[in-house]
């Protein structure tokens, strides 16, 4: 991971190597029971309750019949609420966590020459506690700490599920958990540990894939960061008006738009500043150039040997033909930007017969387009 302030802390990254396990359901936790006060039943609690009391200290007086009960579920700015008066729309269950998984057990450690950023902001804040400041690896521990939780509505396609919650800061598919640094346990109370020095909270996303040589390959989504802009939030912090709405987009003022996506004002009509500041925008990933399951529109070739894309990202060894040839890829209701056009490979018809090792003008009967021809070095010969 690297910092979300990379103009400021620069890109050290901080590894995270980290094994979950011993997984339980909601029905284990604490506070989701009814048991918990403030809970009518496990289906109707009270989330209001469980994100302000389901606290260590309430959960360590919890009565003798809640023994044998993990410290869970966790909710945190209203996300748990949220996901549960959206039920028509989202699809939530009752509870919201009812699905979730949760984890008792964590293996692992944080690293990494980011680790020291991290490590000077810990000692930072909790300047009273006698840190060790030069402390370079981090053993994960959760003790007196809620469980780890973990859920995805739809795991196959995570842009269009929901986690109801589950990380804490979103509805979107998600992971928490809360820890400290099992170096630091004495001096932070020892057996009387009650606060922690570090969230995890994590979107789930699709894995990339490497895209092949000749061929024709549909872009992966790119992760979306979540802004830190409080003010530029619209339908769910997503583009409003904006087409590539999948989830590859946000609204948040310039300073916070992450290095790598585009910032675009308002007034281009995404939407973003309708009861917003003035200084907000549609933060987005770059054109995908995808259209018509990604092959190219009206063009001859249509069998799967040519796909839509920028210039830059045309494999080697394919040709790219701007948009404007017809192929579709840019037209008004494609929602791409400009510079998408057509990732072809090479048309290959049967050559005129001609003798062995003879010269010939290979660009013409391989049907390449001349610019093709023009960035080709060497000689063209007709081994057939």
């Amino acid at each position: 991971v690297t910092p979300l302030d990379v103009d400021e802390y620069g890109e050290q990254i901080m590894t995270i190597e980290a094994t979950f396990s011993v997984k339980v359901s909601a029905e284990t936790c604490y506070c989701a029971s009814s048991l918990f006060p403030g809970n009518s039943n496990f289906e109707k609690p009270n989330y209001n309750k469980v994100q302000k009391e389901c606290k260590i200290q309430n959960y360590l007086a919890r009565p003798e019949s809640a023994k044998g009960m993990e410290f869970c579920p966790k909710c945190e700015q209203d996300k748990c609420k949220q996901a549960d008066s959206r039920r028509d729309d989202i699809g939530s269950p009752k509870p919201v966590w009812n699905d979730w998984n949760f984890y008792v057990e964590v293996d692992g450690k944080l690293g990494g020459v980011g680790f020291a950023l991290f490590r000077q902001e810990s000692v930072m804040l909790f300047k009273n506690k006698d840190l060790d400041p030069d402390l370079t690896e981090c053993t994960l521990d959760i003790t007196n700490l809620p469980l780890a939780q973990f859920y995805c509505s739809d795991l196959d396609d995570p842009f269009n599920a929901y986690g109801y919650g589950v990380n804490a800061k979103n509805l979107h598919c998600g992971f928490a958990s809360w820890f400290n640094c099992a170096e630091d346990l004495e001096a932070l109370g020892g057996e009387n540990l009650f606060q922690h020095t570090g969230d995890l909270n994590f979107d789930i996303l699709p894995c990339a894939t490497h895209t092949p040589t000749f061929s024709p390959v549909k872009p992966t989504p790119v992760p979306t960061p979540v802004p830190t802009s409080e003010e530029c939030k619209t339908t769910e912090n997503k583009c409003k008006f904006y087409l590539n709405d999948d989830g590859t987009n946000f609204c948040s003022d310039e300073s916070t738009c992450p290095p790598g996506m585009i910032w675009e004002s308002a007034n281009n009509g995404q939407g973003c500043s309708d009861d917003n500041d003035a200084n907000c925008g549609c933060c987005r990933v770059p054109n995908q150039c995808t259209i018509t399951e990604n092959e190219c529109k009206f063009f001859e070739n249509d069998d799967g040997t040519n796909f839509c894309s920028d210039e830059a990202t045309c494999p080697p060894g394919m040709i790219w033909d701007s948009a404007n040839n017809g192929q579709g890829c840019s037209d008004g209701s494609s929602g791409n930007d400009g510079n998408c056009g057509c990732c072809i490979v090479p048309s290959t018809p049967t050559p005129p017969p001609s003798s062995v090792n003879e010269p010939c003008d290979c660009c013409v009967w391989r049907n390449v387009s001349e610019g093709f021809c023009e960035e080709v070095d060497g000689e063209f010969f007709d081994l057939s």
